[in-house]
């Protein structure tokens, strides 16, 4: 079983004629996103084949051989700032994380067919990991004021000011409702939220979160559930391990997530967990797989979509969700990843999983060459 009949749906290319004292300017695609049902792309990158001189923008198009494009203006928008894109369940909308105003956060919302993005709200402070409920009537954020942003451990510390060693970072789980763009904090304030999930029924959440500062306790997060109304908290499981994107099964019983021992949030890679949404012990349904999972989604209750480091190279594969069988369909030397909240996708699939879109980059004819594919057939 494996991927057939891919085609390019946009592509760039850039000369490789760069010296130590001149270099061409760098593009790249940073987002793809396809919609439930397989039938539209949207990305993040160079607007179109003839457009590569301009800033990158959010490109709406056909998932076909036609490639039609659209490309979305977002009124008041910083130019190229446009970063996460997410699709509302019944793919009719599209969600945009951008900035304003020279950097203010800013989430937007477009329709599926096109057309001048609509500004919902102006959120100060850092924003990520943008995500529509259910029913599509409101938008999930990771969200942290001015006063508790700070960069992740990997990152440079950044300079202190007041009393020294009192920050203590904070990131709490936002709901933006998509008519009006109230916005509203739903988790409690001492609680650090990592990731999280919509159950799918939009009453609840999945979070992988930690008391205290984040920056110092990701490597014992626990899972949590969240009532997405009243806030209130119930812990799942308290796993030995590191956790990364806990997801809720489609028919709501279950939740997934990658459990092994990381180095840090984001360096993603381990064996797939799965444990009741009711809560119990986490049930390792990979522990003799040869591979580390990298990222999945549901495809249905039956299965997930992985993609996973195998022998040095990305693997992309069909795992099940009762014995843990891995069914390859896809491996090469690329990085393939379905994303997570601390990262962009470079694979995105529909609902189903039988349609994907990839990011490519690769070197030919004296030029290196990206592009967005979208393709199945399996």
């Amino acid at each position: 079983m494996t991927l057939r009949r891919f085609f390019v749906v946009a592509v760039f290319a850039m000369s490789q004629t760069a010296t130590a004292q001149v270099s061409p300017a760098v593009r790249r695609f940073v987002h793809v996103a396809i919609s439930p049902d397989g039938r539209r792309v949207a990305w993040i990158g160079p607007p179109s084949r003839a457009r590569t001189a301009a800033v990158n923008g959010v490109v709406l198009a056909d998932a076909s051989p036609s490639g039609l494009t659209n490309i979305v203006p977002l009124p008041s928008g910083d130019a190229g700032s446009a970063v996460e894109l997410a699709w509302s369940p019944d793919g009719r909308q599209v969600a945009i994380l951008a900035t304003t105003n020279g950097g203010t956060p800013a989430l937007y919302v477009v329709s599926a067919a096109g057309g001048n993005a609509k500004r919902i709200a102006t959120i100060p402070g850092a924003v990520h990991g943008a995500r529509f409920s259910p029913n599509g009537q409101r938008v999930a954020i990771l969200y942290s004021s001015p006063s508790e942003q700070a960069n992740n451990p990997l990152a440079a510390t950044p300079r202190d000011t007041g009393v020294m060693d009192t920050q203590i970072d904070r990131q709490h789980l936002a709901i933006v409702d998509v008519a009006s763009g109230r916005q509203r904090l739903i988790s409690p304030r001492d609680l650090y939220v990592y990731e999280y999930d919509w159950s799918p029924n939009g009453r609840q959440f999945v979070l992988s979160a930690a008391t205290g500062s984040g920056n110092n306790n990701w490597w014992v997060a626990r899972l949590y559930s969240l009532d997405a109304e009243s806030g209130a908290l119930r812990e799942i499981a308290r796993p030995s391990h590191q956790i990364a994107q806990p997801t809720w099964s489609p028919d709501g019983t279950r939740i997934a997530y990658i459990g092994g021992l990381m180095s840090d949030q984001g360096v993603t890679g381990g064996d797939v967990y799965i444990v009741p949404g009711s809560g119990g012990a986490p049930k390792d349904i990979t522990p003799q797989t040869a591979v580390s999972v990298s990222s999945f989604q549901w495809r249905g209750s039956s299965s997930l979509l992985a993609t996973a480091w195998s022998q040095g190279a990305s693997q992309v594969a069909i795992v099940d969700a009762a014995t843990g069988r891995f069914t390859q369909l896809w491996q090469g030397d690329e990085w393939a990843s379905l994303g997570t909240l601390t990262g962009n996708p470079i694979v995105a699939a529909s609902r189903d999983g039988s349609t994907f879109a990839f990011l490519d980059t690769f070197f030919a004819n004296t030029a290196f060459t990206s592009g967005v594919f979208v393709g199945g057939g399996f």
